[in-house]
């Protein structure tokens, strides 16, 4: 299953602000961008390193079953 960011909403019309206005709210909208997707890589990383930690346990466990059958088999 994939995560889907939601689409930013249309920028808002800033043409009746004065050029200090403008850039003020411009760079508190270009704050929030960065920080929603800073927040999208730590939602997403704990499930990529879940994921590669199931592998990593899996494999281990695969190796060990393998082992434990030849050692059984050598009996």
């Amino acid at each position: 299953m994939t995560s889907r960011r939601p689409s930013l909403p249309p920028m808002p019309d800033l043409s009746h602000l004065t050029e200090d206005e403008r850039k003020v709210i411009e760079d508190v909208l270009r704050r929030q961008r960065e920080e929603e997707e800073k927040e999208h890589e730590v939602i997403s990383r704990p499930r990529t390193l879940l994921v590669r930690g199931m592998s990593r346990s899996f494999d281990a466990f695969t190796k060990f079953e393998g082992e434990s059958a030849l050692t059984k088999m050598e009996m």
